[in-house]
């Protein structure tokens, strides 16, 4: 709600979801532990299914560090919607507008994400029917932190290994 524009409050049909998650990094290194880890939590010790999970990026796969990180943990990452075993269905912000999927990791929101990253912030958010996970950089801007900050749910300290 906090990237919200608009003088009509949207009023949520479903059930209420789990606290949003906001995990920081610093370099890529740092972003590839933090989804690792997310992943592993949610497929193997909470059982969520691998097609209920979609990554969204706010950059396209030629400026996106995603697709450069090869296997993530027990998992690789595909822009194919039928995700087979061990896959993860990854795409942009924009390419997943309407859509939706029970959780959602939202990645690589750092300062050169977007032009507009408040906008790409309330679409890639509004996306996610039960669980939302954002993986940021610790460079965002202060108005972006600070709208964050209320949320966050668990919170990783930044990574310091430039890896």
């Amino acid at each position: 709600m906090r990237f919200y524009r608009s003088d009509q409050t949207p009023v949520a049909l479903g059930p209420v979801g789990r606290p949003v998650e906001v995990h920081t990094y610093i370099y890529l290194g740092g972003l590839k532990r933090a989804l690792r880890q997310v992943l592993h939590r949610l497929v193997v010790k909470e059982d969520v299914p691998p097609e209920d999970v979609v990554i969204l990026t706010p950059k396209k796969r030629e400026r996106s560090k995603l697709w450069r990180l090869g296997m993530v943990g027990n998992f690789s990452l595909t822009d194919q919607w039928s995700a087979g075993s061990g896959e993860i269905f990854c795409t942009t912000v924009h390419s997943f507008k309407g859509l939706e999927s029970p959780v959602i990791i939202l990645a690589e929101i750092d300062a050169y994400a977007a032009q507009d990253l408040e906008t790409v912030l309330y679409v890639g958010c509004s996306r996610a029917c039960h669980h939302l996970v954002v993986l940021a950089s610790a460079d965002l801007p202060e108005d972006i932190k600070q709208k964050l900050t209320p949320t966050w749910g668990h919170q990783m300290p930044p990574t310091e290994k430039h890896t």
